[in-house]
């Protein structure tokens, strides 16, 4: 999951950017002061920017697990894993993994929503940067979409290297093509961790609690779950009334706390930086 996730979310920061960029070089243009990274102030960029939606896209799919992209498989393994455990007797706490299993479904069912979301309030409906600012839009230069193209492509195939031996004995005729090289390569740097886990939980059963459990039923579930969070997201969504942020409502309650991010850089900042800061200007102004 590591390296999967290293090809959809550089293609999602690299993808923003060149969302960025264009918004900054349409708001230029008029020298409008709007927030080029607020999307609110967006929509209907895919009519400007269709490589940027395309692999964007991409990447959505593949971080919300959808088959057979590269998201797909490693995020379907770390579920199956846990609900693995969650019933083998030779699990120690066993309802602590299911507890886990049921937090990463949930996590994963979120993260279908809320990529969704961008997606939609960024690429689709009508534009609001402006009659004038939607003249100036454009496709970001081959200098940035050339390496989304790359990571789409990563971003597509990338789940098929190493795919578990449950799954590969489903796919026919790519056995070959889908080996454990990974694993047999980072043996050497694995084997310690993987045998202080079988001698604390026992060898992972090959089979999951759900019908016999094979990995291939908790793959299927896991997808189509996936995929039917992101069409009803899609709909939801799209449905809904988007009006630029110099024309929206400012959010109070809980919503407030979610739009201020859990106020987490204001934390960061009270207790990190300005004590660092403090700190730094007494070694300056005092002893220096």
């Amino acid at each position: 999951h590591l390296m999967t996730h290293a090809f959809f979310k550089a293609l999602l920061f690299l993808g923003a950017g060149a969302v960025i960029h264009s918004m900054h070089v349409a708001y230029h243009s008029t020298h409008s002061h709007e927030d080029a990274q607020d999307m609110r102030n967006m929509g209907g960029l895919r009519k400007h920017m269709p490589i940027t939606c395309a692999t964007m896209w991409i990447a959505t799919f593949a971080i919300a697990g959808i088959w057979p992209l590269a998201g797909f498989f490693s995020k379907d393994e770390i579920i199956w894993q846990t609900a693995a455990f969650g019933g083998a007797s030779s699990a120690p706490y066993p309802a602590l993994y299911t507890v886990f299993w049921l937090i990463a479904l949930a996590a994963a069912m979120l993260t279908a929503f809320y990529m969704t979301r961008m997606m939609v309030m960024t690429f689709h409906g009508e534009n609001r940067s402006g009659a004038e600012e939607e003249k100036a839009l454009h496709e970001a230069p081959a200098v940035m979409w050339a390496p989304l193209a790359v990571l789409a492509v990563l971003s597509v195939v990338g789940g098929w290297v190493n795919v578990s031996e449950h799954l590969r004995e489903t796919l026919l005729g790519l056995g070959p093509l889908t080996s454990g090289w990974l694993h047999e390569w980072l043996h050497p740097i694995t084997q310690q961790a993987q045998h202080i886990q079988e001698v604390n939980l026992g060898v992972l059963a090959e089979s999951a609690p759900l019908v016999g459990g094979g990995e291939v039923v908790w793959a299927m579930l896991s997808g189509l779950a996936a995929a039917a969070v992101v069409a009803a997201s899609f709909r939801f969504v799209g449905a809904q009334k988007h009006v630029p942020a110099a024309k929206d409502v400012e959010p109070t309650g809980f919503a407030k706390v979610l739009y201020n991010k859990w106020y987490v850089d204001e934390l960061y900042d009270r207790i990190i930086v300005q004590p660092i800061l403090t700190m730094s200007r007494f070694c300056w102004k005092v002893i220096d």
